[in-house]
């Protein structure tokens, strides 16, 4: 299974941590688009550390939204992804197929 994150926030990094936890050897690689280059690791203690590269951290693929019907994704979090890009973003996902957990409210302009 290939996973797509938006964004890298406490949130995400908590489903990271529990994806990778009871479903290792389903995934067979985790993507992320980020928004920010924060390197801010957000423990379940909800302590935090700064790590060097968090993206090497938790073995994740930097990619872009162009390349991602090429990766053959198979879920999608938008955990982090920006307000105002959401809606777009979860069209273009069902377009590709591709299930969607998103756990903010999608505001349609």
């Amino acid at each position: 299974m290939n996973i797509l994150f938006f964004g890298l926030g406490r949130i995400s990094q908590r489903y990271l941590r529990l994806i990778s936890k009871y479903h290792k050897k389903n995934i067979k690689n985790i993507y992320i688009i980020r928004y920010s280059k924060n390197s801010i690791l957000i423990k379940d203690d909800l302590t935090s550390k700064y790590v060097k590269n968090i993206n090497k951290f938790y073995n994740l693929k930097l990619t872009t939204f162009n390349k991602i019907e090429s990766l053959n994704i198979d879920a999608a979090f938008l955990v982090n992804a920006p307000t105002n890009d959401r809606y777009d973003l979860i069209l273009k996902l069902i377009k590709l197929k591709i299930h969607i957990f998103c756990e903010k409210p999608i505001l349609a302009y």
